[in-house]
């Protein structure tokens, strides 16, 4: 069997076997995957995508799940023994997943023999139209504050110093690998940041994917006004309405207290799809060398320098 490590270049060759949003990922930095293809076959037999997040501990390293698919019982295990082995060379302390509960019994016993745990639970990611997120922000205002500013009008090096200040605050909403987004990952007509006196106090980071969803990637204030969340919110999402058809799913992962709230707040009985989770610790080598590239200081002051 033949394992294909997937890359920026070929990762779009498999868009019948690899969902496109999950795809789009391997473009980012820590975002890694292969394919299995049997022998005298074409099409791949089992896949799996991962990225790379630092831990709990800054010394530590996990790998988050973001796809797995197998069609035999031969191909998942194979599969698995090879995620293992690239597990141990990354020196993951743990691995997890969140899976959609479409999981075949294939790979849900692969994932139980491989060791990992696993539970069905609610997703955090809540799906809601536009529309519906237009109707609930806006019954109490319109949006029009002239301090908040979409994203096309920052400047480059303005827009370097909003990620310096936000990666030195320890807030980087979804994208554990923040700084090392291309300012074109987000969506800068609907992207938006509350400035005043050239202090940036509150923004909102928006991507498409290329399905055509719209996701909040960050959502992010300092402001002593408990209300500047809501008003940048509702300049973003008129910005969305004029880019965006109003049935555009905008999905929202509730993961972090300030996400859950505004969901509460706005959308209280919407409810995320049914997941598989679970984890497993991986197996350290001894006289571990740890991939410093989540904090390499030094590094990160060299890549913005370049700006």
């Amino acid at each position: 069997m033949q394992i294909t490590g997937l890359t920026k270049e070929n990762v779009y060759d498999y868009l019948d076997f690899i969902p496109v949003d999950i795809a789009e990922c391997i473009e980012r930095e820590f975002t890694c995957g292969f394919v299995c293809v049997k022998e005298w076959e074409d099409a791949p037999s089992a896949g799996i995508v991962w990225e790379l997040k630092q831990g709990d501990d800054e010394l530590d390293i996990k790998s988050h799940i973001l796809f797995m698919k197998a069609l035999d019982e031969e191909s998942a295990n194979v599969l698995m023994d090879e995620y293992t082995e690239s597990a141990l060379l990354a020196e993951c302390g743990y691995s997890y997943y969140s899976l959609p509960n479409t999981l075949e019994g294939i790979e849900i016993n692969a994932l139980k023999k491989a060791g990992f745990s696993l539970e069905e639970k609610e997703s955090s990611v809540i799906s809601v139209s536009l529309s519906e997120v237009i109707k609930r922000l806006l019954k109490h205002g319109d949006g029009q504050y002239d301090n908040i500013k979409p994203l096309s009008q920052a400047e480059d090096r303005f827009f370097c110093s909003m990620i310096a200040e936000l990666e030195f605050e320890g807030s980087h909403g979804i994208c554990d690998d923040l700084s090392f987004l291309p300012r074109e990952y987000f969506d800068n007509d609907v992207s938006c940041y509350y400035e005043d006196d050239e202090e940036v106090y509150a923004i909102v980071l928006v991507h498409e994917k290329p399905s055509g969803k719209i996701e909040l990637d960050l959502l992010h204030s300092h402001d002593k006004d408990p209300n500047t969340l809501i008003h940048i919110m509702k300049k973003t999402v008129l910005l969305a309405e004029a880019k965006y058809d109003l049935s555009t799913e905008f999905l929202i992962d509730r993961h972090d207290d300030r996400s859950l709230s505004l969901c509460q707040i706005l959308f209280p009985k919407k409810t995320g799809e049914k997941v598989y989770e679970g984890m497993r610790k991986e197996q350290l080598p001894e006289n571990k060398e740890i991939d410093t590239r989540f904090y390499n200081e030094e590094e990160w002051d060299e890549d913005f320098e370049e700006y």
